[in-house]
This record gives C-alpha cells, structure tokens and sequence, in this order.
C-alpha cells in the first residue's frame, strides 16, 4: 500500500507534502507537529518504572545464552576432521609447554644427584631408571 501511495501521489508532491507539514509544525501546529514527530521519532516509549528495573535487567540477562550454550552451539557446527586438528594442535603445544616448563622447575643436575632408591647409590646418566 505504501508503494501505490507513493506511485499515485508521487515523490515529488511527498516532499513537498512533508515540506508543508514542517513548516506548520515549525509554525506552532501542534496537530502538525505531532504527527510529523511520530513519523521522524516514532512513538515514544513509556517511562520505566524505577521500582522493576533490578528484574527487567535480571531479566535480559538471563535471555543471554549460558556459555556452555555458545560452546556447544560453536561444536556442533565443527567438523570432525577440523575439531581433531585443533586438538592435536593444541596437545603438541601444551605438550612443549610442558616440557619446557620442566626443564625450568627441575633442572637436570638435580635429576643426576638423585639416588637410585635400592642401591643408594648415584645413578649415571646414562643408566635407566630402577623400577
């Protein structure tokens, strides 16, 4: 319907209908002016009550999707060779991470100082691990 309105009255006679109708808002023509603003602003919206804005804001909240949600979501549309790919990525990295962790937090000469538990003696770094 608005595009046969706009056909028949055409673009032309609309602006020059809008351009009428904000010089009588601008006026003084409180009809005018109102229906110009509920147009351009559109219909305003009803003050919110001080008293429930804890519960709408609970509320929105709680409409958000959980996490869990998002990662299941995010899962579902994975496949199956990409996600084993990931993985194995992040098990290589996680893995050196490790490693090199290790390496900071217990040095190598300490792991020859130790003593072999049923000779009580020094264990060359060459020789295996006593089980």
């Amino acid at each position: 319907m608005r595009s046969a309105l706009v056909e028949a009255v055409g673009e032309e006679k609309l602006r020059a209908i809008a351009c009428k109708l904000a010089s009588m808002a601008a006026e003084g023509d409180v009809q005018a002016a109102a229906l110009l603003f509920s147009y351009i602003l559109g219909k305003p919206q009803a003050a919110p009550n001080p008293d429930t804005l804890d519960l709408e804001e609970w509320r929105l909240f709680d409409a958000q999707p959980t996490v869990a949600e998002i990662l299941r979501m995010l899962l579902d549309n994975v496949s199956f060779n990409s996600a084993l790919e990931a993985a194995q990525m992040h098990m290589m990295e996680s893995f050196s991470e490790r490693v090199k962790l290790d390496k900071r937090s217990f040095p190598t000469h300490e792991v020859m100082a130790l003593r072999d538990k049923r000779s009580s003696q020094k264990r060359k770094p060459s020789a295996p691990l006593g089980g």
